[in-house]
């Protein structure tokens, strides 16, 4: 039972990062006048946000990947695993979508074109997984 706790506080961190990345992202990139106080105060706060949670999560994708996490779960929860990875992809996408026009670093044809290929990879895990696949 020791090893679900484990594994299961390691999804909760993994899950934490993510929605820190999310928020951080959000807060970084509001729109606000780019002189004064609250602007800077969002910057840096939009950038602790999206690097204590790029730390979670990218540590839980390494013990992911390793399998680490898999070993204390229940064969049913490897399934929600993927599934929350695929979740992952689309959230992602979605965002390099959404923040598009304001990536002067990447370059918004090649933001969308990501943001694309995430949302892409992620349907079509479920589409994989979906019963209309399988007929």
């Amino acid at each position: 039972m020791a090893m679900a706790e484990s594994a299961l506080k390691k999804m909760v961190k993994g899950f934490l990062g993510l929605v820190g990345i999310i928020a951080g992202i959000f807060i970084f990139s509001a729109d606000s006048q780019p002189t004064g106080e609250n602007y800077w105060a969002g910057i840096v706060i939009g950038l602790v946000l999206i690097s204590v949670g790029l730390a979670y999560f990218g540590e839980f994708i390494k013990l992911l990947i390793s399998g680490e996490v898999s070993k204390g779960i229940a064969p049913g929860m490897k399934e929600w695993m993927k599934v929350f990875l695929a979740i992952a992809s689309i959230i992602a996408g979605v965002i390099f979508a959404l923040t598009a026009k304001r990536n002067h670093d990447l370059g918004e044809g090649m933001a969308y074109g990501v943001g694309v290929v995430l949302i892409a990879g992620g349907s079509t895990y479920f589409w994989l997984q979906s019963s209309f696949h399988k007929r």
